[in-house]
């Protein structure tokens, strides 16, 4: 993954080298507010970081948690 794969305007992080290539993950601040998110956050919880990045971590996920996340 390269430079394309940067997420959100707010925190923007590149995936490639961080290992997390394939693996839904998010970055919250100390208030729960999405830092980063995964292309693969987007492909699992249909969210562009765009969308998610800036948001509170609760609000965008309670209302579409999983079945299977452990809350």
């Amino acid at each position: 993954m390269g430079p394309s794969d940067r997420v959100g305007s707010r925190g923007s992080r590149s995936q490639s080298g961080s290992g997390l290539k394939g693996v839904a993950a998010a970055l919250l601040d100390a208030d729960g507010r999405i830092v980063w998110w995964s292309r693969s956050a987007r492909r699992l919880l249909g969210w562009a970081g765009a969308e998610a990045v800036g948001r509170s971590a609760g609000a965008l996920l309670g209302s579409r948690r999983p079945s299977w996340l452990i809350p």
